[in-house]
């Protein structure tokens, strides 16, 4: 009433159209009408999302919906289930379709490949019923957690367009210069200092992988899952230059603490992981000490 009352001009007898900010409102009663039945694990899991990752609600919710379209699926294995939430998770960024073909086929041979006949893309919006524009949104945002981008006053002036015209695209609706510096922003400073997202999962894929492949003919199976982390990172056996920020070496520490709690209590990933990140806020659990257990 307040936005009508505000928008309503006496004399030319018309509504002017609320800004993007004054509707803010409407886009928090449907997220909160999507969570109506949650389970409190979904919620803990959706809350994980913000705060380790720096995900948005709405790209949280997307994230849920995935989740919830595998573990419900009768078609997949119980067992199976935690494998393809994050190899496809992990996908967005490691050996997606917009990958070469070299790329695409070092990590289907790493981390496995669930649908050698459909990409990443294909199985998130037709067999796990994601639509095209909740794929787009996010898959993009995935990609910019996940690629340390900095602020608006970094980016070349050349890239400049081609970065706006990809946020038009994801957000369905043209914006000014000033509001995409703004949004363009608003979201680096909510992923900077988090764990890389796509890192994580596409490790904790690997670890979860169980049948041999190509890449095992180079150390063994073990071998294969820790140069999909922490030994790829710090090394150079996977014929690779060593490159671990903060963000990396958290992602690597989680993804085998998390897989290494969920083999030992036999417990599912989702549970595993709103325990630890909740044990680690709370100081009770240390990641490196955690780590060093193993």
């Amino acid at each position: 009433m307040a936005i009508a009352e505000k928008r309503w001009s006496p004399f030319s007898k018309t509504f002017s159209i609320p800004s993007r900010e004054e509707m803010e409102w409407t886009d928090i009663i449907e997220g909160k009408w999507q969570e109506r039945d949650y389970t409190q694990d979904e919620l803990d899991y959706k809350e994980t999302l913000k705060v380790q990752y720096g995900f948005d609600d709405k790209a949280a919710r997307i994230i849920v919906k995935l989740k919830r379209n595998i573990y419900n699926n009768p078609k997949i294995r119980k067992d199976r289930k935690d494998y393809v939430f994050t190899r496809l998770l992990g996908g967005l960024s490691y050996g997606h379709e917009d990958n070469g073909l070299l790329k695409r086929f070092m990590w289907n041979n790493t981390a496995g490949q669930m649908y050698k006949d459909l990409d990443i893309k294909e199985q998130m919006t037709i067999n796990f019923k994601l639509t095209e524009s909740e794929y787009v949104y996010l898959k993009y945002k995935v990609r910019i957690q996940h690629e340390n981008y900095g602020y608006y006053n970094t980016i070349q002036k050349e890239l400049l367009p081609q970065y706006k015209k990809t946020m038009e695209t994801v957000l369905g609706r043209e914006i000014t210069e000033d509001e995409f510096e703004k949004l363009w922003n608003k979201q680096i400073d909510a992923f900077k200092g988090k764990t890389d997202f796509s890192h994580q999962y596409i490790t904790m894929a690997t670890h979860l992988y169980g049948k041999s492949r190509l890449a095992d003919l180079r150390g063994g199976h073990e071998n294969t899952n820790d140069m999909s982390g922490w030994l790829g990172d710090t090394t150079d056996v996977a014929d690779t230059k060593p490159s671990i920020g903060n963000d990396d070496y958290k992602a690597d520490l989680d993804a085998v603490n998390i897989i290494n709690i969920m083999k030992k209590r036999n417990l599912d990933f989702i549970n595993v992981s709103n325990e630890y990140y909740n044990n680690l806020e709370n100081g009770i659990l240390n990641r490196a000490e955690e780590f060093k257990k193993i």
